[in-house]
């Protein structure tokens, strides 16, 4: 073959070379030119160790193989996870839903967050007996068969759920529980659970257990949806002293508590009035009208129709020949007491001159008017004084010592406002005309409007079952013990 140069000789493609094609080669250690054929160039090439880089390696058209061991060693930051080896997995995250995991039972486990995820969810794919558990709530559920009708709950979903949880009663119900006391140490001091090293609540709202609805306190559980079980709340030995007697209307989550108890109260004279016990907190407001002898009281308004069905109850103290104290009027939100006594009065005729003799009325015992006048046509002396419900028909007439002269008399016509009064000489004859001499005390029983008086003790009072504001309950150490168990989803 003519000299050629390499760049001159027929171009040869890859594809179109044989094993045995000859390639030139320079010997460097003969030193001379040689030749090599293409499979022998190739052998000795694959012998030689190679550093590939940039290059990239079909999976589908090329076999990779080695152990685990060698695989690890080529791995520099980990190692391989296999799936008949023992490894142990850290940090990884398995989707219940989306994956089986088994156990002895062979059944699937389900998380959800909350119960509230779980009851909107739509998505689960479970099969009967898988378990469902939720992380905040600590439930477990077991899947119930799609043709069932005792599940005790479902998701929006429709997969029905049993509770797995045993022993929380009867038919797989599940209840939660609450329990606590309360107390409010001074009067719209608030509400508060006792949470001490001796006491601490449970189930009740984290954000507001407790608060005033109203004139009624209401608690709140830590939970909104079920159905009402059972609750209970009771007095302390403190409260209890008092009367105090609550009821609750009972709700999920919020149960409203009602009070009531008695209002009494010792009377006494002067502006006091009566003295409650202001811790029970039904007491509004009493105001006392000396002079005319009033206390008027005003309370929470007392469940009865009938105000009389809660009868404003009055024992007396001292002599009620001094005086005595009357319900004057009742409601159910309130009461006045009157105090009352017998009349009497002194009268003396100040004035004789006939057609214009005056009667003058001093020291009378009762509020209201006393008067006393000469009545020509009869020739007797007619005392007039306040009408009364329940005064009593027979007065009584004693004559004055320092009247001049003696007389002798009768009553007559005596009527619910008016009394005559007739006198007569020792020799039993009717005086006709009005003289200094009439001088006399009149007196009428009854219960007659009084002024209470400056002090003393009157009286005692009481009514029972009145509401109690719970803003104005209260005690150092009293308390209210609560307590529930509602069913729950």
């Amino acid at each position: 073959m003519p000299g050629k140069r390499i760049s001159e000789l027929t171009a040869l493609s890859g594809a179109g070379s044989a094993n045995d094609d000859d390639v030139v080669i320079f010997d460097t250690t003969a030193s001379e030119t040689k030749r090599i054929s293409r499979s022998q160039l190739a052998e000795g090439m694959q012998a030689d160790v190679q550093v590939l880089t940039n290059k990239t390696i079909a999976i589908g058209s090329n076999t990779v193989t080695g152990t685990t061991a060698q695989f690890n060693t080529a791995l520099t930051d980990n190692d391989f996870a296999t799936l008949a080896g023992s490894e142990a997995l850290t940090n990884k995250t398995i989707n219940a839903r989306t994956n089986t995991l088994q156990g002895s039972d062979a059944s699937r486990l389900h998380w959800f967050k909350d119960l509230a995820a779980l009851l909107a969810d739509t998505t689960l794919v479970a099969s009967t007996g898988d378990i469902v558990q939720t992380r905040a709530e600590g439930f477990s559920y077991t899947v119930a068969a799609t043709g069932a009708a005792d599940q005790n709950v479902t998701t929006a979903g429709g997969v029905k759920l049993y509770f797995a949880t045993v022993g929380y009663g009867q038919d797989r119900t599940r209840y939660r529980t609450g329990g606590g006391g309360v107390r409010q140490t001074t009067a719209a001091g608030g509400w508060a659970f006792i949470n001490d090293a001796n006491h601490e609540p449970w189930g009740w709202s984290a954000t507001s257990p407790v608060a005033l609805s109203g004139t009624n306190l209401q608690v709140n559980s830590d939970f909104s949806v079920g159905e009402v079980g059972a609750f209970s709340v009771t007095p302390d030995e403190s409260f209890a002293a008092l009367g105090v007697t609550l009821g609750a209307s009972v709700g999920i989550p919020a149960s409203v508590i009602s009070g009531f108890a008695p209002i009494s109260g010792r009377v006494v004279g002067g502006a006091s009035g009566i003295l409650f016990n202001t811790s029970t907190g039904n007491v509004t407001s009493q105001t006392v009208d000396q002079p005319n002898g009033t206390i008027t009281v005003v309370h929470g308004g007392i469940s009865h129709t009938d105000s009389n069905a809660s009868t404003v109850m009055v024992s007396q103290l001292g002599s009620p020949s001094v005086g005595r104290l009357t319900v004057a009027t009742q409601s159910r939100t309130g009461f006045v007491l009157q105090y009352t006594r017998d009349l009497a009065c002194r009268i003396a005729c100040t004035t004789t001159t006939p057609g214009a003799e005056v009667f003058t009325v001093t020291e009378s015992s009762i509020v209201g008017t006393i008067s006393a006048a000469w009545i020509t046509v009869t020739n007797c002396v007619r005392v007039t004084f306040p009408a009364v419900g329940n005064n009593y028909p027979d007065a009584v007439v004693m004559l004055s010592r320092d009247a001049p002269t003696r007389y002798m008399f009768t009553l007559d016509t005596q009527g619910s406002t008016t009394c005559d009064i007739f006198f007569y000489d020792t020799a039993g004859t009717l005086i006709t005309a009005a003289t200094s001499s009439m001088v006399f005390y009149f007196i009428k029983r009854g219960n007659f409007p009084a002024a209470l008086p400056a002090s003393g003790n009157l009286g005692f009072v009481q009514r029972d079952m009145v509401p109690i504001d719970f803003n104005q309950l209260f005690g150092a150490s009293a308390n209210l013990w609560l307590s529930f168990a509602h069913k729950y989803p």
